[in-house]
């Protein structure tokens, strides 16, 4: 199980990282418009400027937000992945496997995973909670 949480973290890293481009401004197209005179005005370019930064800086919130969800599902998996593997490989020296006290530190495990999990995926709404105190 620990395995497959650190796959996840895998995973969401990577799909976070390749899928993430940001519109950084005017393109070549624009500038080479610019010069061809295609904008009759000052007015007439001001407009599409506005226009299109007003675009660019929602598709870059948007790819932000998208980002934050992986970056949280990267790190969960991995807390949850080498906590696994950690409880398992104490579990497995001590020869503990499948008797009632590594079936309560399992459970008390998941019990803790789930806690602190819910920290993280709150974290930005308790920081801004102890900021104000």
């Amino acid at each position: 199980m620990g395995a497959f949480f650190i796959f996840l973290s895998m995973a969401t890293s990577a799909f976070g990282y390749s899928s993430s481009e940001y519109e950084l401004g005017i393109t070549e197209v624009m500038i080479e418009e610019v010069q061809d005179g295609e904008y009759q005005t000052a007015q007439d370019l001001e407009g599409d400027l506005q226009d299109l930064y007003k675009g660019w800086l929602q598709h870059n919130r948007n790819v932000d937000n998208f980002n934050t969800y992986l970056i949280t599902l990267a790190i969960l998996g991995l807390f949850n992945g080498i906590s696994m593997i950690a409880g398992g490989t104490i579990v497995g020296i001590y020869g503990a496997r499948f008797e009632p006290v590594s079936i309560g530190a399992l459970v008390l495990l998941l019990v803790a995973l789930f806690l602190v999990n819910m920290v993280i995926y709150r974290a930005e709404s308790l920081y801004v909670k102890l900021a104000k105190i």
